[in-house]
Parts: structure tokens; sequence; C-alpha cells
């Protein structure tokens, strides 16, 4: 899977509907250079949303940003929920961070979405960083999986390539 350079959607486009809730990721291009205050927009790396609606309505995603200075990537719980919303706060957003750690240092990460919580495990080879951060319940059988998306007001400058698998 791969977001190509000048887009912000990784292909394939299509997201299933499925119970699977797992997301273990082997490759992850997380480095990035758009420089200014976009490159700390914080991109989608995967997640869950309501079924048949719109991510922005109700989603639960791990999301990360590239610090060119220190090499770090923070990961953080990027959220939609209805009962955020507000006229300040249209779609409910939310994002809270979870770890910090350096880029190079990354080996694997394994990302389990839970009913209340999600848990986070970044394999550094020898040790692991184990992350968890609790959200409003989310009470579906059934999910859409969301894939990768890069940047906010920035598309990706180069070619982002990931390989994952679901459970």
């Amino acid at each position: 899977m791969r977001i190509l350079k000048n887009t912000h959607r990784s292909l394939p486009i299509f997201r299933p509907i499925t119970k699977k809730r797992n997301f273990k990721l082997t490759r992850a291009d997380l480095k990035y250079d758009i420089g200014g205050v976009d490159q700390l927009d914080i991109n989608k790396l995967c997640g869950i949303s309501h079924p048949f609606r719109d991510s922005r309505y109700d989603s639960r995603m791990i999301g990360w940003n590239y610090n060119l200075t220190t090499g770090n990537v923070k990961f953080w719980l990027y959220s939609h929920h209805p009962s955020r919303r507000s006229p300040k706060n249209p779609t409910g957003r939310f994002w809270s961070e979870m770890a910090c750690i350096h880029a190079d240092r990354i080996k694997t990460i394994t990302i389990n979405f839970e009913n209340d919580h999600v848990r986070l495990f970044v394999n550094l080879g020898k040790t692991q960083v184990v992350s968890t951060k609790y959200y409003q319940r989310v009470n579906r059988k059934h999910n859409r999986l969301i894939y990768p998306w890069f940047g906010g007001n920035r598309k990706a400058p180069k070619t982002l390539k990931f390989e994952f698998r679901t459970w």
C-alpha cells in the first residue's frame, strides 16, 4: 500500500467493512520533509470508523508526525466523535500523544483497537514501547478500516510505502 507523491490518500481507496480491528505494520515510511508549520500536522497511519458513514463522523485512528530536527516520530490517538461536536469543533476532532520514538529505531508497529481503548506496540528490536489510550466507547460489531492518509493542508512530498496485515 502506498501514498503517492502529491496526493493525500493511500491506494487502494476501497475500505472494507469487517470485524478486524488490529494492524501490524512491517514497513512504514514515516520520514518526510514538507517544512514549516505543516511539518507537524498529524498524518493518519490506520484506524477504524463507522461502517456506513464518512470517517470524520465517528472514527478512531493512530496518527503520526515526523520532527526533522530530532528525527523523532510522534504517535497520536486521533479521533472524530459525535459527542465532541461544537460550533468551534464541527467534526468533533480530538488528539492525544501516545509515544515519541526516534524513527531509525522502529522495527514494527502493532495497533490493537478495542471497544474503549487502543494499544500501540512499537518494536525497537530487543525492547518494545507500549502505550494505551482510552476513548469514548465504540459499540459496533463491524467497522470500516481506515488506511494511511497524509497531511492536513499539504500533500505527500514523496511516495510513502506501507506494508501491513489486519486480523
